[in-house]
């Protein structure tokens, strides 16, 4: 592990944390978690409106809402429970990868090393069993964007001040949950 650098290392980690909180998601046939019925059923109306009159959707720009435009956008690639699993893959990927880089560049190598047996049940975490993969897909984005916002403190550039606000359109999309605790600690550090 000495021979790996710090970035190199953290994504192994995160792999490894793929591996062992995303393994389930390839063997079960139907994904276990609680929303993904109510999510399910959203697409399937989504993709077919013709076919349910009687709902009139309120359109996809809105927040908590991008597991509804990835199950629409692939509405002729995937099926509506393929689109689901797919989802659900990525933001558990996403989950996993940002973790540990987030230790890293939060704190230090041996802070990442130590916090390795713990990140486990933070991929895989309550929001992602209850299957509220919105949310779920916005914190590890809200991480990110905790860094960036960090790094913009110290150097400021234009270019980062671009993809922060860029990131946080992608969160608000996402979930504005975890972006309003952002802007909270953001305003505690202004005060």
């Amino acid at each position: 592990m000495q021979r790996l650098s710090d970035n190199k290392l953290a994504t192994l980690f995160g792999v490894l944390l793929f591996v062992l909180a995303g393994w389930p998601l390839f063997v079960v046939p139907y994904l276990p978690y609680e929303d993904l019925g109510g999510h399910l059923g959203t697409i399937t109306i989504l993709r077919h409106p013709a076919e349910y009159p009687e709902f009139v959707p309120t359109g996809i720009f809105k927040t908590n809402a991008a597991i509804y435009a990835f199950g629409v956008a692939t509405k002729g690639l995937l099926s509506e429970e393929r689109a689901m699993r797919v989802f659900c893959i990525f933001t558990l990927f996403a989950n996993a990868m940002v973790l540990p880089h987030f230790v890293l560049r939060m704190r230090s190598r041996a802070a990442m090393l130590t916090a390795m047996p713990f990140l486990p049940p933070f991929v895989h975490h309550w929001f992602f069993s209850m299957g509220m993969m919105n949310f779920a897909l916005a914190l590890p984005m809200t991480l990110v964007l905790i860094v960036l916002l960090r790094d913009q403190e110290k150097a400021p550039s234009l270019k980062r001040a671009v993809g922060i606000v860029a990131l946080t359109s992608v969160c608000w999309f996402c979930h504005s949950f975890p972006l309003l605790e952002i802007l909270l600690l953001v305003a505690v550090r202004v005060l």
